[in-house]
């Protein structure tokens, strides 16, 4: 169903009169609870990574670097973020809200998967973490907690390439940049990384791409984000027991639905 609303605004042309426009209101005071209390003085527990911490991490994807965070339990069936899910304090990933630049990320169907985002931890400028019931002001799916995810916008002519190998034919690039100049600062990002995988269908090919740019438009500060991911993976016992190594043989065993 689609509802268009039109707001059409006629002028007033007013003749012989003379009009004073100013009007004196009186002031209104916003209560977030029943209790008013300076932010300084309220008890909501926040935690910041910052980029400095996130490059001492031994981790080489976002979900990896929030398993560093207490309270934050990360449930991957896969190395390197690969299908992970995210929660806080024991909520499930559904109760748990995931921002990039305040924006909504979380899949508000089902909540799965929620950890599959376009951005790597070189992008990261801070990760902010809002645990418990103070995050109700994000709205749904702020239940448990919120992560916002900080890109960075470097203010510097700067480019980066980062090179990764391991075991199980592990295999990883990334390309960054940052362009900035007086009008626009614009952030490029592209990563890849493969593997063989530890076991038997436990293969994945990971791409990552976003894009950053901050400009300003008749005196007001913009932002452009946009994100692109790609995953291709084996599904090793990830819906079933072990005994399971294929999808296709745990749908022949269960017969037709």
């Amino acid at each position: 169903m689609k509802k268009i609303v039109a707001i059409i605004l006629l002028p007033c042309l007013l003749i012989g009169q003379d009009i004073d426009s100013s009007f004196v209101l009186d002031d209104i005071v916003l209560y977030s609870d029943r209790i008013s209390t300076p932010f300084s003085e309220d008890s909501r527990s926040i935690e910041i990574l910052r980029s400095e911490e996130i490059a001492k991490i031994p981790a080489r994807d976002v979900a990896g670097v929030l398993q560093f965070v207490t309270g934050v339990d990360i449930r991957q069936r896969g190395p390197h973020g690969v299908q992970a899910d995210l929660g806080i304090r024991g909520g499930g990933f559904e109760q748990t809200l995931i921002l990039i630049n305040g924006l909504k990320m979380t899949d508000p169907q089902t909540g799965h998967h929620i950890m599959n985002l376009p951005v790597s931890p070189e992008n990261i400028e801070r990760i902010e973490v809002i645990k418990g019931p103070a995050a109700r002001i994000y709205g749904q799916n702020a239940f448990a907690g919120v992560v916002n995810i900080i890109t960075k916008v470097p203010d510097e002519l700067k480019g980066t390439v980062n090179l990764k190998a391991g075991q199980n034919q592990l295999l990883g690039i990334g390309l960054e940049m940052s362009l900035p100049s007086k009008k626009a600062d614009q952030y490029i990002s592209l990563n890849r990384s493969v593997s063989e995988g530890y076991r038997y269908n436990t293969d994945y090919d990971i791409t990552n791409f976003m894009y950053q740019n901050q400009f300003v438009v008749a005196g007001a500060q913009t932002s452009l984000f946009a994100g692109f991911t790609e995953r291709n993976f084996g599904a090793n016992g990830f819906y079933a027991s072990p005994d399971f190594k294929d999808w296709i043989k745990l749908s022949k065993s269960l017969g037709p639905l």
